[in-house]
């Protein structure tokens, strides 16, 4: 069983990487044209407005994962009336909640927006109109939230990675129509981005009907217990979502207040750069995650905490090995990427990186803490903890610190959740926190004081240009990679990798 755990969450994580490696490029080539066109004002209060409508949808993210937890739970025992029932008060929950959204957006959202932010004077009815497009698309988010579920607990990675190459494909359309397009550039990308979203979502409901017909045959009214109970879980999960606005569109917002929408446009690119990378390590846990409530919902403990810890463990080092050439790289990238460069930038992308570094190992630490159903005191408390970002941000911002120190604050938080969640998981999936320090924490500080001590000699190597990035790049990647092999993997993981290495290559 295990084995066969193993080789579909490969062959999942394969799938979802070559979706990985195509979004990636589309991002970045995207975004440099996208900035070009509609300039750095403008760039700006897209992401700005955006993330208005982003404060709203900080429920996709948790609602997804709450209502995989349920269909994976069902499917983990093998009860397909149950999937039915969850997909439909899944379904009623979304609905439910998107009407509830759509008048806070109506209102307390339009009121922000007219009188709270720093907008450029003209610009305020164009941007009154992108809000109601960025609304839309949240909105349409929300209610198609079970069928991406549905997919991801089926584990049908291979047609999650097939949608989202087609919508990079729409965004390199988009870029294509702003170029030749003589209307209001900002106007027109709100609403082919709209248009775009539109059709990814249609295509999640589609692609259900025609596979899971059994899985999502809706009905209005059939398990009152269950509805409340997902309802229950899901208001939790909702206020736990409240950390994804402290830790990025509540920050947006604040560098708004201080600094105005050129801070927001470098926050936009931090925010690519994020999105970009990030997606490295969500391949992969995404592959994972049904697997993980699926051992929980059997009682396979030991299993799931071996899965647990070998997750978090490579996500990180899988980050790691494309994070340290990008942070020391990351001037020359802007150079060759970006026509025009938004001051703090450079900065910002550093820090987000570092960001983006450490959370990838909380991934597989809260999908464990879902998967138990019982989330109330978590979510209390990882909250109370992320919120401390909003009131030391503005402190930092009002005292006239450079804003990157609202990175290092960011950061910081970061790491006292991490540590804390990883306390709080060792009673709920019978993993001990000194197990879960031992065999995850001390081998990414050995791998990182390694592979980071050797690439930063590595920089002081006289070269420039692209020579330059190239040694580095290749440098700093083989320091990883030889660290993690060294002192990040244990003699099983090395002989496991070893194993799939030279199963690929006979195949080749």
């Amino acid at each position: 069983m295990p084995s066969q755990v193993n080789r579909r969450i490969a062959k999942n994580t394969l799938f979802l990487y070559i979706r990985m490696a195509f979004t990636l490029v589309v991002s970045l080539y995207t975004s440099r044209i996208v900035l070009k066109y509609l300039g750095v004002s403008d760039f700006g209060i897209f992401e700005i407005v955006g993330s208005i409508a982003a404060a709203f949808s900080f429920l996709i993210a948790s609602m997804t994962l709450a209502t995989q937890r349920y269909l994976n739970f069902a499917l983990g025992q093998k009860d397909l009336e149950r999937v039915s029932k969850v997909f439909s008060a899944a379904m009623n929950i979304h609905v439910g909640i998107s009407l509830v959204l759509l008048i806070l957006a109506e209102t307390v959202g339009l009121y922000f927006l007219n009188h709270n932010l720093n907008i450029p004077e003209g610009r305020i009815g164009i941007a009154n109109i992108v809000y109601q497009f960025s609304i839309g698309s949240t909105l349409l988010g929300i209610v198609f939230i079970p069928y991406n579920a549905l997919i991801i607990a089926n584990e049908k990675m291979s047609f999650i990675a097939g949608i989202s190459i087609v919508n990079a494909l729409l965004r390199l359309v988009i870029v294509y129509m702003l170029v030749i397009i003589n209307a209001d550039k900002l106007l027109a990308y709100a609403a082919l981005a709209f248009a775009v979203c539109v059709i990814v979502q249609l295509s999640y409901a589609v692609y259900c009907k025609r596979h899971f017909s059994q899985h999502c045959r809706y009905s209005f009214e059939r398990d009152r217990q269950l509805f409340r109970e997902m309802a229950s879980f899901s208001g939790w999960c909702t206020f736990g979502g409240v950390t994804s606005i402290c830790k990025s569109q509540g920050i947006n917002f604040i560098l708004n207040i201080f600094h105005g929408v050129t801070l927001n446009a470098a926050m936009g690119i931090a925010n690519r750069v994020a999105e970009a990378t990030n997606q490295l390590v969500a391949s992969f846990q995404t592959a994972s995650n049904p697997q993980i409530v699926k051992q929980y919902s059997n009682g396979e403990f030991e299993s799931l905490s071996t899965l647990v810890i070998r997750v978090s463990k490579f996500s990180y080092f899988l980050m790691f090995i494309f994070a340290a050439p990008l942070l020391l790289n990351i001037d020359f990238i802007f150079s060759i990427w970006l026509v025009e460069v938004p001051e703090y930038a450079t900065s910002f992308v550093k820090w987000m990186i570092l960001f983006v570094l450490t959370d990838s190992i909380a991934g597989p630490q809260w999908m464990s803490i879902l998967a138990t159903g019982k989330v109330r005191n978590y979510y209390i408390i990882e909250t109370a903890i992320t919120f401390l970002n909003i009131p030391l941000c503005v402190l930092v911002l009002y005292l006239n610190y450079s804003p990157v120190y609202v990175f290092v604050v960011r950061f910081a938080i970061n790491l006292v959740v991490l540590f804390w969640r990883a306390a709080y998981m060792q009673d709920k999936i019978h993993l001990p926190l000194k197990r879960y320090l031992g065999k995850v924490i001390w081998p990414i500080i050995l791998v990182s004081s390694v592979a980071g001590g050797i690439s930063l000699a590595s920089a002081e190597i006289p070269v420039q240009g692209v020579v330059r990035f190239v040694v580095l790049s290749a440098i700093s990647a083989t320091a990883v990679i030889g660290a993690t092999w060294i002192f990040g993997l244990n003699a099983d993981e090395r002989h496991s990798c070893k194993n799939l290495i030279l199963s690929k290559l006979k195949r080749i």
